[in-house]
C-alpha cells in the first residue's frame, strides 16, 4: 500500500474509533511498523513498510496501534500489550499479539553494507551508515586479507526504499521516489559522489562534498571541483592561512590543540562565510566538527587552550 493510501486509511480508521482529536502521521522506520503515542495523541506508521506489505498487514497495523490509543482512554494509563489491550484489538479487529515475526512482516534490508574492496564478500548491514576509520579495522580471525581492504557501500541487494512506489507502480527503467529521508539523501549523496570522482579523474581534477540540505519534497546536494594540489603541498593548511588573520589566528595556529568540555579538537579549517560557527576542527578519529568564533585562554602560549563558550 502506498503512503498517501495508508495515511488516509489511518485517517479514517482513528475517525470511525472515535480519536478525533489525536493525529494520523507517517514517519521513516525501517524496523518497527506502527507506533502510539498517548502523551502526544499520535498515530505514526512506517512508510517504508506500508509499501513492501499488503493492505491486509497496513489494515492490522493500523488497528494494532488504535487498540493502544482506545487501551489509553478506556484507562488512563499505558496498558502495553496486557490482557486488556487484547480484549480491545479483538473488539477493533485486529491480530491480538504484540509483534509480528519476519514470516508475517516484510521489512526492508540495510541500505548499508560492510564489504571487502576488492572480492565484494558482505560482512555485516547497518540501516544507518557508521563514521569510522575502515583502513584500520580488520575482520576477526581474517586480519590477513581484510586488514586496509574494508568499505561501506550501499546494499545492491536490498528491498523496494522506503520512498518508492509499489511493484505495480514502478516503470522498468526507474524507481519513482515519494520523499527524501536522511538514508536515503545519503546513499544517493554517496552513488553521486563516487559518479562525479570518476568523472573527475578522466579530466585531471579533484571533486568533493560541500553541502547536503534536504527536506520531504526537495534534496540540494552541492560539489565542489577543483585543481589537485601539488605533491607535497597541504592545501587544507594553504586555506587556512588565508584565512586565518580573520579571527586573530596565524598560520602556525593550524593543527593546534584545544580542549572542550574534556574533549581534545586541532584546528584545521576556517569557513569564513559561516558567520555562526566559521572554526573547523577535527577530533583525535578525524571527524569534523564546527565551532564558534571565540577568543581561546593563551592560546598562542599553550598547546592545550581552553575555547571559551
Amino acid at each position: 500500500m502506498n503512503a498517501i493510501n495508508a495515511l488516509a486509511l489511518l485517517k479514517e480508521s482513528m475517525a470511525t474509533h472515535g480519536l478525533h482529536e489525536w493525529s494520523a502521521q507517517l514517519d521513516s522506520s525501517k524496523r518497527r511498523f506502527g507506533v502510539c503515542r498517548p502523551g502526544k495523541k499520535t498515530i505514526s506508521i512506517s512508510r517504508p513498510l506500508c509499501a513492501l506489505n499488503s493492505d491486509d498487514e497496513v489494515r492490522d497495523t493500523i488497528l494494532h496501534e488504535i487498540a493502544h490509543a482506545l487501551a489509553w482512554k478506556r484507562y488512563g494509563e499505558n496498558c502495553g500489550h496486557d490482557a486488556r489491550w487484547k480484549k480491545i484489538c479483538v473488539e477493533v479487529g485486529a491480530r491480538p499479539v504484540a509483534c509480528y515475526d519476519g514470516n508475517d512482516v516484510t521489512q526492508p534490508d540495510a541500505p548499508w553494507v560492510l564489504a571487502h574492496k576488492e572480492t565484494g564478500e558482505v560482512f555485516r548491514s547497518y540501516f544507518k551508515r557508521p563514521n569510522r576509520n575502515w583502513s584500520e579495522i580488520w575482520i576477526r580471525g581474517r586480519k590477513a586479507d581484510t586488514f586496509g581492504k574494508l568499505e561501506i557501500r550501499p546494499n545492491d541487494n536490498q528491498h523496494k526504499s522506503a520512498v518508492t512506489e509499489p511493484e505495480h507502480q514502478q516503470s522498468n527503467s526507474s524507481i519513482n521516489l515519494e520523499s527524501f529521508d536522511k538514508q536515503t539523501v545519503e546513499k544517493m549523496r554517496y552513488e553521486a559522489l563516487l559518479q562525479l570522482k570518476a568523472f573527475a579523474k578522466e579530466r585531471g581534477i579533484e571533486v568533493e562534498l560541500t553541502r547536503t540540505k534536504y527536506s520531504a519534497v526537495n534534496c540540494e546536494i552541492t560539489f565542489q571541483f577543483k585543481q589537485p594540489t601539488p605533491e607535497g603541498i597541504d592545501r587544507q593548511k594553504l586555506e587556512f592561512s588565508a584565512a586565518a588573520f580573520l579571527f586573530n589566528l596565524t598560520e602556525e595556529d593550524y593543527l593546534r590543540e584545544f580542549v572542550v568540555n574534556g574533549g581534545r579538537y586541532r584546528l584545521c579549517g576556517i569557513k569564513p562565510e559561516n558567520r555562526k560557527y566559521p572554526i573547523i576542527a577535527k577530533d583525535d578519529r578525524d571527524q569534523r566538527y564546527k565551532f564558534p568564533h571565540c577568543c581561546p585562554i593563551n592560546f598562542h602560549e599553550n598547546t592545550r587552550a581552553v575555547w571559551l563558550g
